[in-house]
């Protein structure tokens, strides 16, 4: 597995446009995604093969904090354990940013992605009644602290 963090300088058009696709798809607009890689604690995490992208993970690391916005595995590598490596990989590399805490939200319906979190430590720790939208559903926010 070859988890790259792709520095803002070398976002490629391409994987520009896919990423602004894939975070659409989390209902985050081009606008709200373009402006949050401005942010100089924003982070991009990919993990391709031969020019398929597997995985990637848009968030933040704020000092001792991480918060994960988006977290996606390609349809055609869902169900085969790879989403658990790229998240255990990107938890190895928070860990040695002296990373304490993770944060994120899921929707609740969205069991196969708690019980990956929740695999690898995640707790829940709080509920946002209706939180999504395009269907409205509660998110819960959960939450890993890294020891």
């Amino acid at each position: 597995m070859m988890l790259k963090e792709i520095a803002k300088a070398d976002k490629d058009p391409a994987l520009l446009r896919q990423i602004l696709a894939i975070a659409q798809s989390f209902h985050w607009s081009a606008d709200a995604t373009i402006q949050e890689w401005q942010s100089p604690y924003a982070r991009l995490w990919i993990w391709d093969n031969a020019q398929d992208l597997v995985a990637c993970c848009g968030g933040q690391i704020l000092f001792e904090e991480a918060n994960i916005h988006y977290f996606w595995v390609a349809p055609k590598h869902r169900g085969k354990g790879k989403g658990k490596v790229f998240l255990r990989a990107l938890l190895d590399q928070f860990q040695e940013n002296q990373v304490e805490k993770v944060n994120l939200e899921v929707r609740a319906s969205n069991q196969a992605a708690i019980a990956l979190y929740q695999a690898l430590g995640f707790k829940i720790i709080d509920r946002r009644p209706n939180y999504y939208h395009d269907p409205a559903e509660d998110g819960w926010v959960m939450q890993l602290t890294i020891e």
